[in-house]
């Protein structure tokens, strides 16, 4: 399998499309702030590969601008195969969270 053929698998699997965008993410447990370079309503995706072992779980602070913060819980679903980069899945999301990151998509989505 190509490594394009697995990026489609991959996009098959998502039930939320992606939104690409550079927004801004707290991870407090490991005092990093990160550019996420996609996200959804589901989950998000960063180029690092750093966050942890796959199963982790811990909370982040999405910073996106003109919305407010948005506290979420986050679990790594998956690591790249070549290293780079993890994929990060929302674990029960509130109501008021779900809908400020709603509004959020819904305003810089293509």
């Amino acid at each position: 399998m190509t490594e394009s053929d697995s990026h489609l698998q991959d996009q098959e699997k998502r039930r939320d499309s992606r939104t690409p965008i550079g927004v801004s993410v707290l991870f407090p447990n490991l005092k990093k702030n990160l550019i996420c370079r996609n996200i959804s309503k589901a989950g998000c995706f960063f180029l690092s590969a750093d966050l942890g072992p796959v199963g982790k779980i811990f909370p982040i602070l999405i910073d996106p601008p003109a919305i407010g913060i948005i506290p979420l819980e986050v679990r790594i679903a998956h690591k790249g195969e070549d290293g780079k980069g993890t994929g990060l899945q929302f674990m029960d999301v509130y109501p008021e969270d779900a809908a400020k990151l709603s509004n959020f998509l819904d305003i810089f989505r293509i």
